[in-house]
Protein backbone atom coordinates (compact mmCIF):
# COMPACT_ATOMS: atom_id res chain seq x y z
CA UNK A 1 0.00 0.00 0.00
CA UNK A 2 0.94 3.97 -0.56
CA UNK A 3 1.33 5.53 3.07
CA UNK A 4 0.08 8.96 3.67
CA UNK A 5 3.35 11.06 5.36
CA UNK A 6 1.35 10.21 8.75
CA UNK A 7 1.77 7.36 11.06
CA UNK A 8 -0.76 5.81 12.99
CA UNK A 9 -0.57 4.41 16.05
CA UNK A 10 -3.01 3.00 19.22
CA UNK A 11 -3.86 4.12 22.64
CA UNK A 12 -6.02 1.48 24.08
CA UNK A 13 -7.07 1.66 27.40
CA UNK A 14 -9.12 -2.12 27.87
CA UNK A 15 -12.23 -0.39 28.40
CA UNK A 16 -14.60 -2.97 30.55
CA UNK A 17 -17.76 -1.77 28.42
CA UNK A 18 -21.23 -2.54 29.76
CA UNK A 19 -21.61 -5.40 31.69
CA UNK A 20 -18.44 -7.67 30.17
CA UNK A 21 -15.82 -8.63 33.07
CA UNK A 22 -12.24 -7.65 32.86
CA UNK A 23 -11.33 -11.33 31.28
CA UNK A 24 -13.24 -10.11 28.02
CA UNK A 25 -12.06 -7.07 27.95
CA UNK A 26 -8.37 -8.30 28.13
CA UNK A 27 -9.64 -10.60 25.25
CA UNK A 28 -10.69 -7.57 23.36
CA UNK A 29 -7.39 -5.91 24.17
CA UNK A 30 -5.70 -9.02 22.32
CA UNK A 31 -8.04 -8.78 19.14
CA UNK A 32 -7.36 -5.31 19.01
CA UNK A 33 -3.84 -5.43 18.94
CA UNK A 34 -3.85 -8.10 16.70
CA UNK A 35 -5.86 -6.14 14.16
CA UNK A 36 -3.34 -3.23 14.43
CA UNK A 37 -0.63 -5.02 13.74
CA UNK A 38 -2.20 -6.92 10.22
CA UNK A 39 -3.25 -3.44 9.44
CA UNK A 40 -0.11 -1.14 9.70
CA UNK A 41 -0.29 0.79 12.76
CA UNK A 42 3.13 1.35 13.99
CA UNK A 43 3.07 1.13 17.57
CA UNK A 44 0.23 -0.54 20.42
CA UNK A 45 -0.01 0.76 23.47
CA UNK A 46 -1.50 0.15 27.06
CA UNK A 47 -1.75 3.24 29.22
CA UNK A 48 -2.10 3.58 33.07
CA UNK A 49 -5.44 3.29 33.96
CA UNK A 50 -5.43 5.79 36.34
CA UNK A 51 -7.94 5.12 38.89
CA UNK A 52 -11.15 5.59 36.60
CA UNK A 53 -14.24 4.25 36.73
CA UNK A 54 -14.09 1.24 34.63
CA UNK A 55 -10.52 1.47 34.17
CA UNK A 56 -8.77 0.95 37.51
CA UNK A 57 -5.10 1.78 38.88
CA UNK A 58 -2.95 3.59 41.37
CA UNK A 59 -2.63 7.09 39.28
CA UNK A 60 -2.52 9.60 42.21
CA UNK A 61 0.02 8.02 44.61
CA UNK A 62 2.46 7.73 41.76
CA UNK A 63 1.97 11.43 41.08
CA UNK A 64 4.40 12.70 43.24
CA UNK A 65 7.11 10.00 42.40
CA UNK A 66 7.14 10.85 38.96
CA UNK A 67 10.72 12.33 38.65
CA UNK A 68 12.13 9.37 41.17
CA UNK A 69 10.25 6.92 39.14
CA UNK A 70 11.50 8.85 35.57
CA UNK A 71 15.05 8.62 37.11
CA UNK A 72 15.04 4.98 37.64
CA UNK A 73 13.83 3.96 34.49
CA UNK A 74 16.48 6.09 32.60
CA UNK A 75 19.15 4.41 34.79
CA UNK A 76 17.67 0.80 33.95
CA UNK A 77 17.93 1.17 30.27
CA UNK A 78 21.01 2.92 30.47
CA UNK A 79 22.44 -0.54 32.17
CA UNK A 80 23.82 2.02 35.27
CA UNK A 81 20.53 1.59 38.04
CA UNK A 82 21.50 0.27 41.46
CA UNK A 83 19.63 -0.71 44.53
CA UNK A 84 20.93 -0.72 47.88
CA UNK A 85 24.42 -0.10 46.85
CA UNK A 86 24.23 -3.31 44.39
CA UNK A 87 24.25 -2.85 40.60
CA UNK A 88 20.59 -4.26 38.72
CA UNK A 89 20.11 -4.89 35.56
CA UNK A 90 16.97 -5.61 33.37
CA UNK A 91 16.99 -9.06 31.88
CA UNK A 92 16.67 -10.50 29.16
CA UNK A 93 18.14 -7.91 27.12
CA UNK A 94 16.39 -7.58 23.61
CA UNK A 95 18.34 -6.76 20.66
CA UNK A 96 16.77 -3.31 20.34
CA UNK A 97 17.06 -0.80 23.16
CA UNK A 98 13.42 0.02 24.43
CA UNK A 99 12.60 3.77 23.58
CA UNK A 100 11.61 5.81 26.77
CA UNK A 101 7.93 7.58 25.80
CA UNK A 102 6.09 9.66 28.53
CA UNK A 103 2.31 10.44 27.77
CA UNK A 104 1.06 14.01 29.00
CA UNK A 105 -0.84 16.62 28.86
CA UNK A 106 0.96 20.01 29.65
CA UNK A 107 3.64 21.77 30.32
CA UNK A 108 4.55 19.97 33.33
CA UNK A 109 5.10 16.53 32.26
CA UNK A 110 6.62 18.27 29.03
CA UNK A 111 9.29 19.15 31.23
CA UNK A 112 9.98 15.95 32.65
CA UNK A 113 10.26 14.30 29.68
CA UNK A 114 12.65 17.23 28.20
CA UNK A 115 14.61 16.68 31.57
CA UNK A 116 14.80 13.59 31.07
CA UNK A 117 16.00 13.21 27.38
CA UNK A 118 12.73 11.22 26.75
CA UNK A 119 10.26 11.28 23.98
CA UNK A 120 7.07 12.95 24.57
CA UNK A 121 3.43 12.22 23.60
CA UNK A 122 0.93 14.86 24.24
CA UNK A 123 -2.10 13.56 25.09
CA UNK A 124 -4.90 15.81 23.23
CA UNK A 125 -7.56 13.35 24.12
CA UNK A 126 -7.46 14.30 27.96
CA UNK A 127 -6.31 18.01 27.88
CA UNK A 128 -7.68 21.44 28.14
CA UNK A 129 -4.46 23.24 27.29
CA UNK A 130 -2.84 24.57 23.87
CA UNK A 131 -0.78 21.51 22.08
CA UNK A 132 1.37 23.74 20.35
CA UNK A 133 2.76 25.28 23.03
CA UNK A 134 3.16 22.67 25.29
CA UNK A 135 5.41 20.85 22.16
CA UNK A 136 7.17 23.78 21.88
CA UNK A 137 8.19 24.04 25.68
CA UNK A 138 9.36 20.45 25.39
CA UNK A 139 11.50 21.02 22.39
CA UNK A 140 13.09 24.21 23.86
CA UNK A 141 14.30 22.18 26.94
CA UNK A 142 15.10 19.21 25.51
CA UNK A 143 18.11 17.71 27.08
CA UNK A 144 19.95 14.74 24.68
CA UNK A 145 20.27 11.65 26.37
CA UNK A 146 21.79 8.00 25.16
CA UNK A 147 18.01 7.15 24.62
CA UNK A 148 16.94 9.79 22.47
CA UNK A 149 19.78 12.05 21.28
CA UNK A 150 17.05 14.83 20.06
CA UNK A 151 13.41 15.31 20.69
CA UNK A 152 11.07 13.35 19.45
CA UNK A 153 6.74 14.12 19.71
CA UNK A 154 4.00 12.42 18.92
CA UNK A 155 0.24 13.49 19.71
CA UNK A 156 -2.35 10.54 21.25
CA UNK A 157 -6.32 12.37 20.01
CA UNK A 158 -9.65 10.51 20.25
CA UNK A 159 -11.05 9.29 17.00
CA UNK A 160 -14.33 7.92 16.01
CA UNK A 161 -14.70 6.73 12.48
CA UNK A 162 -17.86 5.30 10.51
CA UNK A 163 -18.99 5.11 7.12
CA UNK A 164 -21.13 8.22 7.65
CA UNK A 165 -20.75 11.55 9.54
CA UNK A 166 -24.32 10.88 11.04
CA UNK A 167 -23.37 7.73 12.19
CA UNK A 168 -19.78 8.71 13.39
CA UNK A 169 -21.35 11.46 15.59
CA UNK A 170 -24.06 9.19 16.86
CA UNK A 171 -21.01 6.98 17.99
CA UNK A 172 -19.92 9.86 19.23
CA UNK A 173 -22.33 10.73 21.61
CA UNK A 174 -22.60 7.56 23.40
CA UNK A 175 -18.77 7.58 23.84
CA UNK A 176 -17.91 11.32 25.25
CA UNK A 177 -17.54 11.11 28.69
CA UNK A 178 -13.82 10.24 28.76
CA UNK A 179 -12.82 13.22 26.48
CA UNK A 180 -15.83 15.38 28.31
CA UNK A 181 -14.07 17.85 31.19
CA UNK A 182 -14.97 16.50 34.77
CA UNK A 183 -18.68 17.99 35.67
CA UNK A 184 -19.72 19.20 32.13
CA UNK A 185 -22.56 18.41 30.11
CA UNK A 186 -21.77 20.00 26.48
CA UNK A 187 -21.91 17.75 24.48
CA UNK A 188 -20.19 19.95 21.72
CA UNK A 189 -17.19 21.99 22.78
CA UNK A 190 -14.46 23.67 21.19
CA UNK A 191 -11.90 21.78 23.88
CA UNK A 192 -13.75 18.75 23.07
CA UNK A 193 -13.51 18.51 19.43
CA UNK A 194 -9.79 18.93 19.69
CA UNK A 195 -10.16 16.05 22.06
CA UNK A 196 -12.05 13.98 19.41
CA UNK A 197 -11.87 13.91 16.13
CA UNK A 198 -15.25 12.53 14.88
CA UNK A 199 -16.35 12.25 11.04
CA UNK A 200 -16.08 9.84 8.03
CA UNK A 201 -12.17 8.22 7.54
CA UNK A 202 -11.75 11.00 4.93
CA UNK A 203 -12.32 13.42 7.45
CA UNK A 204 -10.88 12.71 10.20
CA UNK A 205 -7.94 12.04 7.82
CA UNK A 206 -7.96 15.58 6.83
CA UNK A 207 -7.90 16.81 10.30
CA UNK A 208 -5.07 14.62 11.11
CA UNK A 209 -3.13 15.74 8.49
CA UNK A 210 -3.86 19.97 9.35
CA UNK A 211 -2.90 18.82 13.30
CA UNK A 212 0.14 17.19 11.86
CA UNK A 213 1.16 20.67 10.24
CA UNK A 214 0.26 22.28 13.30
CA UNK A 215 2.27 20.77 15.89
CA UNK A 216 4.97 19.36 13.67
CA UNK A 217 4.34 15.54 14.19
CA UNK A 218 3.90 12.93 11.83
CA UNK A 219 2.85 10.25 14.30
CA UNK A 220 -0.53 10.00 16.17
CA UNK A 221 -1.75 7.20 18.91
CA UNK A 222 -5.33 6.65 18.16
CA UNK A 223 -7.68 6.42 21.23
CA UNK A 224 -11.29 5.28 19.96
CA UNK A 225 -13.68 5.01 23.13
CA UNK A 226 -16.72 3.85 21.05
CA UNK A 227 -18.94 1.42 23.93
CA UNK A 228 -18.74 -1.35 21.48
CA UNK A 229 -15.91 -3.77 20.95
CA UNK A 230 -16.74 -4.46 17.23
CA UNK A 231 -17.64 -0.94 16.35
CA UNK A 232 -14.55 0.53 18.34
CA UNK A 233 -12.55 -2.09 15.83
CA UNK A 234 -14.31 -1.03 12.58
CA UNK A 235 -13.36 2.50 13.59
CA UNK A 236 -9.37 1.89 13.50
CA UNK A 237 -9.93 -0.15 10.29
CA UNK A 238 -11.74 2.60 8.51
CA UNK A 239 -9.27 5.00 9.58
CA UNK A 240 -6.17 2.69 8.24
CA UNK A 241 -8.00 2.23 5.02
CA UNK A 242 -8.58 5.86 4.23
CA UNK A 243 -4.70 6.71 4.80
CA UNK A 244 -3.07 3.93 3.51
CA UNK A 245 -5.11 3.50 0.48
CA UNK A 246 -3.04 3.65 -2.63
Amino acid sequence: MTTTSIKLSVLDLVPVFNTVDASTALGQAVKLAQTAERLGYTRYWVAEHHDMPGLGGNFLENVWKMPELLKGVTELLQGNYSYEGRSITARPVPPVSPELWLLGTNKKSAAYAAEFGAGYVFGQFMSDVAGEEVLQAYRETFTPSSLSPEPQAMVAVGVICAETEEEAERLASSGTTLFQQEGSAEAKSEPLERKLLVGTPESVKGKLERLSLLYGVNEFIIVTMIPDYEKRLHSFELLAQACWSS
